[in-house]
C-alpha cells in the first residue's frame, strides 16, 4: 500500500480543509494517508474522526502570531516582521519533524504550504515531493521588501519539489510576474505548474442533505451563514455583516466566539463541520478564504466575499471568483455593515459549479502516479 505524508499550513483552517480532503479521495484510491501539521490541525481533524500524526500536538501554532499582528493593524497585509516571527516558529517546529518523523519512509511527502518542511531542505529527503499551494509569489506592490525576502526563499525552495500543484484561480499563475532580483528559478516555476483548480473543503457525497443539515443545526429553515476565517482576523468584519443581517430579521448561523445579538452559534468542534452543512444555508457571507469560496462556489450558494483588507491574496481570490460566479458578490470591508441590503441583490443559480469536487480526486491521481513511478 503507498504510505503518503500531508504536512499541512497550521496558519488558519483552509489548508487541513483541503489537506482532510485530499487524503480522504487518496484513501479511496487505496493509499495510506497520515496528516501533519500545528495546532488547531489536531482539533480539526479529530471532530471528522480522522486523527493527525502524533508529532502534530507537538508542534507551535501560528494563529497568535496572526491574530496580534491583525489586533493591531486591522490589517491583513503580511509584512517583514510578520514573515520573520512566523519563520521563527516554522524553524523551530522543522527541528522538531525532523528529530521525531523519517521522511524516507514515504512513498510520497506532500506540503499543503507547509512552512516546516519548506525550512528542512528537502533536497535530503530521497522520497518524491509535492507541492499543493495556491500563490507562488508575494508581489512586490505589496511591499518591496517582504516580497523580495519571501521570493527569494520561494526561489531557493520550489527546485526541491517534484511536482507544483495549483490549487488557486488559474489567472493568478498566467498573471504572475517575477522581476531578475528573485532569481531565474522562480521565473522558470510557471512551467512546472499542474493547474488542479479549486479543491472544496468537503467531497460531493460527504456534503448532507438540506433536511440533515437543518437537523444538525437544530432549525426549521434556512438561515444565512456567517463565516469568518480561521484565525481571529476579520471576526470584526464578519460580526458587522452579521449584526445587520440580524437587525434585519434574518436567522443567522455563525462561528463567531461572540456573536451579535440575534444571531446562532454554532456550539464546540461542530464549527468545523460547517462545510458539511452547506446545502442548509439559504446564503452566506464570508471573508476571502479559498475553501470558504470554493464551498459556495461548488454548490450554487449566494454569498458575500470579503478580503481582510490588506491581504492580498484575499482580495485577489474574491475578484476572481466573482468574475466567475455571478451568484458571488465582492465588497470591501467598510461595506460589511451594509450586508443585508447588499446581499438581496445576489441571484442564487440554479446549480453550482460542480467541476470543483472533481479537483481533490484529479491531484490525488497525480501524488499516486508519482508514487507509483509512472
Amino acid at each position: 500500500m503507498v504510505k503518503i505524508l500531508i504536512a499541512v499550513s497550521g496558519i488558519g483552517l483552509g489548508h487541513v480543509a483541503r489537506a482532510r480532503v485530499l487524503a480522504k479521495a487518496l484513501a479511496s484510491m487505496g493509499a495510506n494517508v497520515e496528516l501533519l501539521g500545528p495546532p488547531p490541525i489536531g482539533s480539526y481533524l479529530r471532530s471528522y474522526s480522522m486523527e493527525p500524526h502524533p508529532v502534530s500536538d507537538m508542534l507551535e501554532p501560528y494563529s497568535p502570531i496572526v491574530d496580534r499582528f491583525y489586533s493591531s493593524t486591522r490589517s491583513g497585509r503580511i509584512g517583514l516582521k510578520m514573515e520573520l516571527e512566523e519563520a521563527k516558529v516554522a524553524r523551530k517546529n522543522a527541528e522538531i519533524i525532523e528529530g521525531h518523523i523519517k521522511l524516507d519512509s514515504y512513498d510520497v511527502v506532500v506540503s499543503d504550504e507547509s512552512w516546516e518542511l519548506m525550512y528542512m531542505g528537502l533536497d535530503r529527503v530521497s522520497s518524491p515531493k509535492v507541492l499543493v499551494t495556491d500563490f507562488i509569489s508575494y508581489p512586490y506592490r505589496r511591499g518591496l521588501i517582504a516580497a523580495i525576502a519571501f521570493n527569494r526563499f520561494m526561489s531557493s525552495r520550489l527546485s526541491q519539489f517534484d511536482i507544483l500543484a495549483f490549487t488557486g484561480f488559474p489567472q493568478k499563475i498566467c498573471a504572475a510576474r517575477w522581476p531578475p532580483l528573485v532569481g531565474r528559478r522562480l521565473s522558470e516555476a510557471i512551467y512546472r505548474v499542474e493547474v488542479i483548480g479549486l479543491i472544496p473543503p468537503a467531497l460531493e457525497d460527504e456534503i448532507l442533505t438540506p433536511k440533515q443539515a437543518l437537523d444538525e443545526l437544530g432549525l426549521d429553515e434556512p438561515p444565512i451563514l456567517a463565516l469568518p476565517g480561521g484565525t481571529k482576523a476579520g471576526h470584526d468584519i464578519i460580526h458587522r455583516a452579521a449584526a445587520s443581517l440580524a437587525r434585519d430579521g434574518f436567522k443567522v448561523v455563525t462561528t463567531l466566539p461572540d456573536p451579535p445579538s440575534g444571531a446562532y452559534r454554532v456550539p464546540g468542534e461542530k464549527q468545523y463541520r460547517i462545510p458539511l452543512m452547506m446545502r442548509g444555508f439559504s446564503s452566506a457571507v464570508t471573508l476571502g478564504g479559498l475553501s470558504s469560496l470554493a464551498s459556495v462556489a461548488s454548490l450554487g450558494i449566494p454569498a458575500l466575499a470579503i478580503p481582510l483588507p490588506g491581504h492580498f491574496e484575499q482580495e485577489e481570490n474574491v475578484i476572481l471568483a466573482s468574475r466567475h460566479y455571478r451568484w458571488i458578490r465582492a465588497i470591501p470591508a467598510s461595506k460589511a455593515v451594509y450586508a443585508s441590503s447588499l446581499l438581496k441583490d445576489v441571484k442564487k443559480p440554479s446549480g453550482g459549479d460542480s467541476s470543483i469536487f472533481t479537483s481533490p480526486y484529479k491531484l490525488a491521481r497525480l501524488i499516486l502516479h508519482l508514487a507509483r513511478g509512472y
